[in-house]
């Protein structure tokens, strides 16, 4: 391998699980038999990628994970959509998200029954509302604060129209309070929290009990549908108003027009991954419910009743904060 070759690997993959081909390890990304993963966000789970690389690695020419963040995963869909069906991608997707996506910009996202060939449902994803302020401590203070002070509070979001946004409408819709919204590029969202930059914000559950780990934040509210083990203390927004039902999924996906061969192949290395009780323990400790309905099947049924349910939500929202 020539060094401007290793460079680029270097720099643009984040793991690599090339196997048995020379050929293809001189040349991974123009190599058709190797999987490439692709993840459109900055999923910090280990237990997320433990899963991809179980499956990365019972496919037997090699594979590698590379991340496409940014604009709320369509960089990723774009990169995908535009790939030759010769050469195995697959992508990592969040249901809500894709939905979203193409309920509010549907000049610029696709739908994703139309574009997008579901390969199983991984499991419930979960985010947390944290803060780093020291005058909260619970829920009930935060929202007590932005009742009492009208738009004073800032609220970070990873952009107008994401589903951390949308979240945000919602829970202040039903509970009847107003913050600012400063939106932020991939990612940064996360940061500004913890740098006091915004008074509080949702971040992926994994992130949260990270960073509370080291006291950096406090979690006041997850959006599971019940409350995660390893945070017994802490309510999900269900218990708070039983209109809060936000939680998305975790899924795997290819273009559309992939062979059936393909699709039930990747599928295949998923349902048996996830029969690891490792890989399950892992996703546990998170608050991460494994899929129990992997199917290709059910993934479709949860793309369209995704699609029908955000449709439903939005009616409910103020439009103009939403575009």
């Amino acid at each position: 391998m020539n060094f401007y070759r290793r460079k680029l690997l270097l720099s643009g993959l984040l793991m690599l699980g090339l196997q048995k081909s020379k050929d293809a390890i001189s040349n991974p990304i123009d190599a058709s038999g190797i999987l490439a993963i692709i993840l459109p966000y900055n999923f910090t789970s280990k237990a997320l990628r433990n899963l991809l690389d179980e499956i990365g690695r019972r496919h037997s020419e090699g594979y590698y994970m590379e991340a496409r963040p940014g604009a709320s995963g369509l960089i990723a869909t774009r990169f995908i959509l535009n790939q030759p069906l010769n050469k195995p991608h697959i992508m990592v997707s969040t249901a809500s998200t894709s939905a979203l996506n193409y309920i509010l910009k549907p000049q610029i996202a696709p739908n994703p029954l139309e574009v997008f060939q579901p390969l199983g449902i991984i499991c419930e994803y979960n985010a947390a509302l944290i803060t780093a302020r020291d005058d909260v401590e619970t829920f009930e203070d935060l929202v007590r604060l932005a009742k009492g002070s009208p738009r004073v509070l800032n609220v970070s979001t990873p952009g107008v129209g994401s589903l951390y946004h949308v979240t945000y409408l919602m829970m202040a819709h039903f509970l009847g309070f107003e913050a600012t919204h400063v939106p932020y590029s991939a990612g940064k969202h996360t940061f500004a929290i913890y740098n006091g930059d915004a008074d509080f914000g949702f971040v992926s559950l994994p992130e949260a009990m990270a960073w509370q780990s080291v006291k950096k934040v406090k979690i006041l509210a997850v959006t599971s549908q019940k409350r995660v083990p390893d945070l017994p203390g802490v309510r999900s927004l269900r218990e708070i108003h039983p209109q809060l039902v936000i939680s998305d999924s975790i899924s795997l996906v290819a273009k559309k027009d992939v062979s059936k061969e393909f699709a039930k192949k990747i599928n295949g290395y998923l349902v048996n991954s996830l029969k690891s009780k490792e890989i399950q323990t892992e996703f546990s400790k998170y608050g991460y419910v494994v899929s129990t309905d992997p199917s290709i099947e059910f993934h479709h049924q949860k793309m369209m009743a995704e699609i029908k349910q955000w449709k439903e939500l939005i009616k409910k929202l103020p439009i103009n904060q939403l575009s």
